[in-house]
């Protein structure tokens, strides 16, 4: 059974929550997350009934709507977990911890702040992965630019302007690699070709020979993208 543990400080005993998103489990600070497994084996005809009432009512939203607590990110191969502590207060912080772990903690009454800071933490992680990849594409490529600025564009992937800065969008996260590398080199040609014209598309073949396969493949790429980057 799917399910999210939340750490409550203001929390004193183990609560089963049943919402649009599904089963959340508040537990106190302090309180053992292994007892939870067995805790929910215990009252799963409680929670199976109430899932189902719950089903009959209002349908569910797409999982990937509420706050996750898994990140996966496609284009390096890693997985974060997410964890969330609600404190007293009105502040919110995030943090990543050791490389795989990310903590949101603070006043989570309001679930589109704790989205924000994923975003915003999605954004600086797009920035430390992408900026060491693009300066290694260009020196394989001989393709200088001036800057790169990460972004979260609602239609774009990427794009170069006239003075050599190139943008590329935060979401390419959930890409494989090879449509990562795609939209960068694209966007490297760019520097020299800044249209799409015969030349432009020469270069980019040179430097990426099977680029229509991976364009088209990028056309359908945008539902691999979770909807709480996007959801408002």
């Amino acid at each position: 059974m799917n399910y999210r543990v939340r750490i409550s400080s203001r929390a004193k005993n183990v609560r089963l929550m049943i919402s649009r998103a599904g089963l959340e489990v508040v537990i106190p600070r302090g309180f053992d997350p292994d007892n939870v497994p067995s805790i929910v084996d215990r009252h799963r005809a409680w929670i199976d009934r109430h899932l189902k009432k719950r089903r009959d009512t209002s349908p569910l939203p797409p999982v990937d709507n509420a706050l996750p607590d898994r990140i996966e990110l496609a284009a390096v191969g890693k997985a974060w977990t997410i964890e969330y502590q609600d404190r007293s207060g009105d502040s919110v912080w995030i943090e990543e911890f050791a490389g795989s772990h990310v903590k949101v903690w603070g006043n989570l009454s309001n679930p589109a702040t704790s989205r924000e800071l994923l975003r915003k933490w999605l954004l600086r992680t797009a920035k430390k992965i992408f900026a060491p990849w693009l300066k290694a594409l260009s020196a394989e490529t001989g393709l200088d630019y001036a800057r790169l600025q990460v972004r979260t564009q609602k239609s774009r992937w990427g794009s170069c302007s006239s003075s050599g800065t190139i943008s590329l969008n935060a979401k390419l996260l959930f890409m494989p690699p090879e449509l990562v590398r795609h939209v960068m080199i694209h966007e490297l040609c760019h520097t020299v070709h800044p249209n799409h014209s015969h030349s432009f598309w020469a270069l980019v073949a040179r430097h990426d020979p099977d680029y229509r396969s991976l364009k088209r493949r990028l056309n359908e790429a945008g539902k691999a993208i979770p909807r709480w980057v996007t959801y408002r």
